[in-house]
């Protein structure tokens, strides 16, 4: 039996920046007694955390009118500012910590007219919430220098400087780094959870090598594994199969087109295709997992299917004018993603004791809101309050379950 203050289980965006955010601000406060925070889960390389393609993007990856709608426009400011704050959180971070980080335009990209119309109803939305953003005709956006779009585009919505890449496994190993450097109060345990059992005044967590460890708080950013560790939560876990693959951005006729300028993010029909600059001239398409059997939803298994990627090249071309986007061999990569059932994120204390913190379901943006919520859930833990997560993310929205 190990004795533990917080164990965290998950070794990617959320664990990770949960430990190191938990043992920092327990250095700042310079507590008599030093909490000891143990961290488990096998090797970072095996975390979808490091396999993602690396885009972040401020506000949510579906677009306002569509929270708005499924949960109300008040719900629907306060988790565009989550996403924003979660934008800004993990770019300062990498900029502090030396991990290669662009960031430029979010853009989508109306391919229909009932997306230009849902498009208008997002940006009015979005402004008269004080967001800079703004719906632009073809025309108007090519005369002030943005990127020239293919004949599927009917008009453009500017979400500003909202987008960007970052190298996912740098930002991943300078974590791990980072937790390792704090050495105690942090204790790294790489065998898998299999058990999570909570009394009383404390919670048991049983580990795959036979060992056991008592903890007062336990915090669960192990993706869709969390279903396994908190059955009540299991149902509400919807797996999502999907991927992308890593293309060449050949320049046509025009040196300098901005859909190559690294950190543009772009996305188009209703944002399952989708598509992101990085640096020396490569780039990565995404999504198309309509494709896909019932569209990958609950699949068990991800991986790459041929006509998916030739899809998403050739519609790529229809997009982006001026730029020839070339997948590179062998370059495909897919995953299950995690959509929890109502379609929002799940972060925060779960019922009775409320000493399980779970964190996963980002929906499309684990990368970005993965950081913040290990942010939020170590302010949880250390002062018993966090003001940038919204209460509506926390799982007690599921179920009837007492606060």
């Amino acid at each position: 039996m190990v004795n533990a203050d917080v164990v965290v289980i998950g070794r990617g965006i959320t664990g990770l920046s949960s430990a190191w955010h938990l043992a920092e601000l327990f250095q700042r406060r310079g507590t008599e007694r030093t909490p000891r925070i143990v961290l488990v889960g096998p090797s970072a390389d095996s975390s979808a955390s490091i396999r993602c393609a690396g885009a972040i993007a401020g506000g949510q990856f579906d677009n306002y009118s569509r929270v708005s709608h499924a949960h109300g426009s008040d719900f629907a400011v306060d988790f565009w500012r989550f996403g924003d704050r979660a934008f800004d959180a993990v770019v300062g971070w990498a900029k502090t910590h030396g991990v290669p980080c662009k960031t430029q335009r979010r853009v989508r990209l109306a391919t229909s007219p009932a997306e230009l119309k849902e498009m208008e109803i997002a940006v009015a939305g979005l402004s008269a919430a004080g967001f800079a953003s703004r719906l632009v005709e073809v025309a108007e956006w090519l005369r002030h220098g943005g990127g020239p779009v293919g004949s599927r585009v009917v008009a453009v919505q500017d979400d500003g400087r909202r987008g960007g890449w970052i190298d996912p496994r740098i930002l991943i190993t300078e974590l791990e780094r980072g937790v390792q450097r704090m050495g105690s109060p942090v204790t790294l345990s790489y065998s898998i959870a299999i058990k999570v059992e909570t009394g009383t005044d404390h919670v048991l967590v049983e580990l795959a090598d036979g060992s056991t460890i008592r903890s007062e708080i336990v915090v669960l950013g192990a993706h869709l594994a969390i279903g396994e560790l908190v059955p009540d939560l299991k149902a509400a876990l919807v797996s999502v199969a999907d991927q992308w693959h890593a293309c060449r951005m050949i320049e046509q006729a025009q040196p300098g087109n901005p859909w190559c300028i690294p950190g543009t993010f772009w996305s188009a029909n209703n944002g399952y295709e989708w598509g992101l600059a990085k640096q020396g001239g490569r780039g990565i398409l995404g999504g198309g997992r309509y494709l896909r059997k019932w569209a990958g939803i609950e699949a068990t298994t991800a991986i790459n299917e041929l006509k998916i990627q030739e899809h998403l090249e050739r519609n790529a071309a229809q997009l982006l004018s001026g730029v020839d986007c070339r997948v590179e061999p062998k370059s495909g990569a897919a995953d299950l993603d995690c959509r929890p059932c109502d379609e929002l994120p799940i972060i925060g204390p779960t019922s009775g004791t409320g000493r399980v913190i779970v964190a996963t379901g980002y929906m499309g943006a684990g990368l970005t809101q993965g950081f913040l919520a290990g942010q939020c859930i170590a302010e949880l833990i250390a002062t018993g309050k966090s003001d940038a997560l919204p209460r509506r993310l926390w799982p007690e929205r599921l179920r009837t379950l007492e606060s």
